[in-house]
């Protein structure tokens, strides 16, 4: 098979149901795909410590403890997220959960207007319970970009298939005569 007739039909068919099949796993499994992406930050966190110290030791500069500590703490905080995968997005949601139900708080006060009271209350409800079920937060946008994959894949692959068939009927050869 020819390079460009393969990059072709995988730049055509193959990306759009990968990504279709990526965004139903996640639909229908977010919590794994929030810890895939947990231990992906966490390896990133233990290579940027790992880099830190190689830049240390490059420069030679043993004798600077904040970068010790700098390069110590990627490396701790990387393996203890990904002793816990799902522990980032609680932690992410929780702190999430009380900076909205601060700013619910504060906006109850300053509020001078009914719906600018609800708009508050509604704002403490959802910090509330972002605080107390912090995984809700992360399912919810592993959901939403499930969708959003699973449309755009599958636009893809309708716009492959009419685009496709419309090329193979469109057979005009144009003669300029000059």
């Amino acid at each position: 098979m020819n390079r460009n007739r393969f990059i072709s039909l995988l730049e055509s068919y193959i990306s759009p149901v990968l990504l279709t099949a990526a965004g139903l796993v996640m639909l229908f499994c977010p919590d794994s795909a929030s810890a895939l992406v947990s231990d992906i930050l966490s390896w990133g966190l233990i290579i940027a410590g790992v880099c830190l110290v190689l830049g240390i030791i490059i420069s030679q500069e043993y004798t600077s403890v904040f970068n010790w500590i700098r390069a110590a703490g990627c490396i701790g905080l990387g393996g203890f997220f990904l002793s816990d995968p799902l522990l980032l997005a609680q932690l992410i949601g929780q702190v999430l959960g009380l900076l909205i139900l601060v700013q619910g708080i504060s906006s109850i006060r300053m509020s001078y207007s009914d719906f600018g009271k609800i708009l508050s209350v509604i704002t403490i409800i959802i910090g509330i319970v972002l605080v107390v079920a912090p995984m809700s937060l992360s399912r919810l946008v592993m959901r939403i970009l499930a969708v959003v994959m699973i449309v755009v894949g599958a636009a893809e692959i309708v716009d492959r298939i009419f685009v496709r068939k419309l090329h193979k009927s469109d057979n005009t050869d144009i003669i300029d005569a000059e």
